[in-house]
């Protein structure tokens, strides 16, 4: 008995320690936020603000401004964060009193309260994540620090943006996912359908993540006869559950507009994409440098290309030859004879045209998008986050660590899809730095061990 006691001792001190050391964190990265400090207007910032406000006040997502009686229903963005934000200005009344947007970030204190509070639980999130793939306390530790203290995720929880909610719900997902994989349980599954749902209501693309779920977990049935049902139901759900959101809304919106659409930017988007794969070789190359942010490709660009070989590329509304701005005409082009949804519908179909015309052209563009999308960082350092992650994936492949991979599933798929599918900005990808961190500590100190299934 006195030797139980004594090991129950050491536990309850061990939960003390680790109990105390995780409040000091917690504090710490709470401390960063400045109360002062000025809230910057994105161009979406506004979109989500008037999304939110005629969410709380009419009951309805709108692009009008929420003063107006009777604001229209809109598509243009998804409801996802909109609908987060609307639940915070339900606590505030003075911040649901404004009726501005410069009213509004004036007044934004609980929106970004709270988006510190998420950028707390995904930290802990991703330091729960490493323990359970390492064992380990210390890459724990490792990795919630990087992610809590990391400025460009506290720069997402400092702003009206759906990045930091997205980075939230993609950690979450993750640690449902391994969950899963690792106990089959109905309910794992059932949270991870859930939060998939709420992932593909706050970024478009997720809704198509369920397939290559689906084939990751088929091979986790192999040799579980006593259990198979239990995770065929779950895998049913985890499919289901994101499929009937889209499906709902994607109803919404054909009620409303004709169509049944995620949202209405999709066409344009993608023909951008599809334009871009016209580059020839030069240009090409001239690209890989151009979209690396490292000074040295900078220079080597400078010294062998001039501005035609870019020209294309720019995103400058008073270059003629920039194919953003083709893209873009073409959609108002389009509106002239179209309304939105048709407009966008007409576009991305001539867009998929284009790149089924010149497949090859289009895969090998993924090279230069793939370099601009994994920018989020000074390039070595992102060269090494990008670089060590997919290294960590194809061992986890290798050595059959399906929890690995199940795990890591949510960012691999997002950033394969952003770079096959649209111009890939690196800002798109910043909310899964958590999940890079973790594929980098996770390779360090978890990749000998096998997984418990």
């Amino acid at each position: 008995m006195s030797g139980a006691k004594k090991v129950t001792d050491r536990n309850w001190k061990r939960v003390l320690i680790h109990s105390i050391l995780l409040c000091i964190i917690a504090i710490a990265i709470g401390r960063q936020y400045n109360p002062d400090a000025k809230i910057p207007l994105f161009p979406d910032t506004s979109k989500y603000l008037r999304g939110a406000f005629n969410l709380e006040r009419h009951g309805v997502l709108s692009m009008d401004w929420w003063t107006d009686p009777e604001p229209a229903p809109s598509a243009y963005i998804l409801p996802g964060y909109p609908y987060f934000l609307s639940r915070i200005l339900w606590t505030s009344e003075s911040l649901r009193e404004s009726d501005s947007i410069e009213e509004a970030l004036d007044r934004s204190r609980p929106f970004i309260l709270s988006q510190i509070f998420l950028l707390l639980l995904l930290a802990g999130g991703i330091g729960m994540i490493t323990f359970v793939l390492t064992r380990k306390v210390l890459p724990a530790y490792v990795a919630l620090l990087l992610t809590g203290f990391d400025p460009t995720l506290f720069g997402l929880a400092n702003s009206i943006l759906s990045e930091i909610l997205t980075a939230f719900l993609l950690v979450l997902l993750s640690l449902l996912l391994l969950a899963a994989w690792r106990s089959g349980r109905i309910a794992a599954f059932l949270g991870a359908g859930a939060v998939l749902a709420a992932l593909c209501m706050t970024r478009g693309v997720f809704q198509y993540l369920p397939y290559p779920a689906a084939i990751l977990f088929l091979f986790s049935f192999r040799g579980e006869a006593g259990r198979r049902r239990e995770r065929i139901a779950g895998l049913a759900l985890l499919m289901l559950l994101p499929m009937l959101t889209v499906h709902g809304w994607k109803d919404r919106n054909e009620d409303h507009f004709g169509r049944a659409y995620m949202t209405g930017r999709g066409g344009v988007i993608l023909d951008i994409r599809a334009e871009i794969n016209d580059m020839t070789a030069r240009q090409w190359v001239a690209a890989c440098l151009h979209y690396s942010n490292s000074s040295l490709a900078h220079r080597f660009r400078d010294r062998f290309f001039d501005e035609s070989d870019l020209a294309r590329l720019s995103r400058n509304k008073n270059e003629p030859a920039s194919l953003y701005q083709k893209a873009r005409a073409r959609r108002y082009e389009l509106f002239e004879t179209n309304d939105i949804p048709e407009a966008d519908r007409i576009q991305m179909g001539e867009a998929l045209a284009k790149i089924k015309a010149k497949p090859f052209r289009h895969i090998s563009a993924c090279i230069p998008f793939g370099i601009r999308g994994i920018c989020i960082k000074p390039f070595w350092i992102s060269l090494i986050l990008f670089g060590g992650f997919f290294l960590v994936l194809i061992r986890a492949l290798i050595s059959r660590r399906g929890d690995i991979l199940a795990a890591l599933l949510p960012a691999a798929f997002s950033f394969s899809f952003y770079t096959f599918f649209s111009h890939n900005l690196p800002r798109y990808h910043e909310p899964i730095l958590p999940l890079l961190y973790l594929g980098i500590i996770v390779g360090l100190f978890g990749l000998r061990k096998k997984s418990p299934t």
